[in-house]
């Protein structure tokens, strides 16, 4: 179990470096049970995921999926494809939103290292990519 502990610090540590305002996010997030997201959310989501890809156009979301946890706090989980440097295919994203629909991205899977985090960390909130 030490070495599950030791990636969870050092991924916890990785979003801190990086500059993520939502490192307090990905401390928080803890399994939770489906919950299928409204309209607004979606498109709440896919705004905040649009900021950050090269070409906001282009952005086509897939298998994207949430879940609420006991804090009301809502996991949300897929993938974006859209024209990035570098990156072919999808790329996986986590993003939380708070009650009242507030969505902040908590990380993009750009690179091996970063996609990895993502799917680790979704799978800790509930959801299997």
């Amino acid at each position: 179990m030490r070495p599950r502990k030791e990636s969870m610090r050092q991924l916890l540590a990785a979003i801190v470096l990086a500059g993520g305002t939502m490192a307090s996010y990905a401390g928080d997030i803890e399994n939770g049970a489906f919950y299928p997201l409204s309209h607004a959310e979606v498109e709440t989501m896919e705004a905040a995921v649009r900021q950050v890809v090269n070409d906001p156009l282009s952005a086509e979301f897939t298998g994207v999926q949430a879940t609420r946890t006991s804090k009301g706090l809502l996991n949300v989980c897929g993938f974006v494809g859209a024209k990035n440097k570098g990156d072919v295919g999808a790329t996986p994203f986590i993003g939380a939103m708070e009650p009242g629909g507030r969505f902040k991205l908590v990380l993009l899977g750009q690179g091996e290292n970063k996609r990895a985090q993502v799917i680790e960390l979704c799978q800790r909130g509930g959801i299997v990519l």
